[in-house]
């Protein structure tokens, strides 16, 4: 059965099928996208077990097989990864929430599924494009925004034209240093955004007050297997060591987010990711947002209209894109 899900429509005149891939640091989730609409979505939780690249990818060709995938005639695979990809040669150089170091993604994808073309795109850029296209972000030529997941990533629409740097590297602000010689990130440096505010901080934080005796209400879970968003429930249910954590993880949140308007001057800046599926966090996110800045109206700061589906909005957005130029790496004005 094929459905429509408004903001994920398939391309108008799309007759190739679409394999919409979202890898995240603790979920993947995938579609398949038809003419009429997407057929079938499947989601799993389980990235934690997941340990190399190969592993990686016989998952997602597991799950492929259970969408249903044909890549006749001429498929298109559209993969949404959170790390350093090198456009040119389609490989992930390097992600700090998944195992993916100098990998040939494309290559392996188009190799085990059979898809004309594969395209590699970070994230959180699928992320602003979906959001621009069909979410809060529409009509704005000057956007960022901003997936608080795992990890933190930023995608940004800048003049119309989304942003990538001369090394394609452009909005990594979870790596940005909010605390000089701060903590240790996954990237290998010291005191990164992503160290203090994402799930993988808040889960870190919480299992290191847990073997203390503290965070009470956690106690029921085994530490190995608590997440950001666990922590942000027990907060807001009343644990007063979570909602430390929290406070914490906020007050770095607005250095960073002062620090991206200072330098890009958003007209909006969209929050979306899987932290912010918590509705009381979601609300304390931006009002803090809406506080860093007193120059500001803090109505520019909004949560994802399309929540979770954000980057397979944007996933479908570059599949359209791509379809008449068959290259991957046009960048040309999107308003």
């Amino acid at each position: 059965m094929t459905t429509t899900w408004g903001h994920l429509r398939a391309p108008h005149g799309q007759t190739e099928p679409i394999l919409l891939i979202d890898i995240g640091g603790s979920k993947l989730e995938m579609a398949v996208a038809r003419d009429s609409g997407i057929a079938e979505r499947k989601r799993v939780e389980t990235m934690r077990d997941v340990q190399s690249a190969r592993h990686l990818v016989d998952l997602i060709v597991d799950m492929s097989l259970g969408l249903g995938w044909n890549p006749r005639p001429a498929g298109v695979i559209v993969a949404a990864v959170p790390g350093w990809i090198d456009r040119d040669e389609q490989r992930v150089i390097h992600s700090a929430n998944v195992p993916l170091v100098d990998f040939p993604l494309a290559e392996e994808l188009q190799r085990r599924l059979g898809a004309a073309r594969v395209i590699l795109e970070d994230d959180a850029n699928c992320g602003v494009l979906g959001e621009h296209a069909r979410g809060a972000a529409r009509g704005h030529r000057d956007v960022a925004y901003l997936s608080l997941s795992t990890g933190v990533g930023m995608g940004a629409i800048v003049g119309g034209r989304l942003m990538r740097g001369a090394t394609r590297r452009a909005g990594e602000v979870g790596h940005m240093t909010v605390v000089p010689d701060g903590r240790q990130c996954g990237c290998g440096r010291r005191g990164c955004l992503e160290a203090y505010f994402s799930g993988r901080a808040l889960a870190q934080a919480a299992v290191q007050a847990a073997s203390a005796g503290g965070a009470p209400g956690l106690a029921s879970l085994d530490p190995s297997v608590i997440t950001g968003r666990d922590v942000v429930e027990a907060a807001y249910a009343g644990d007063g060591d979570c909602q430390e954590m929290i406070h914490d993880a906020l007050t770095h949140l607005a250095v960073g987010v002062q620090a991206i308007c200072a330098v890009f001057d958003p007209a909006l800046v969209v929050f979306g990711g899987g932290l912010m599926k918590n509705a009381a966090f979601a609300a304390d996110v931006l009002q803090v947002a809406g506080t860093c800045d007193r120059s500001r109206d803090p109505s520019s700061f909004v949560g994802a209209e399309l929540g979770g589906d954000a980057v397979l909005a944007g996933a479908l957005v570059l599949a359209e894109r791509n379809r008449s130029t068959k290259e991957t790496e046009q960048c040309r004005d999107i308003s």
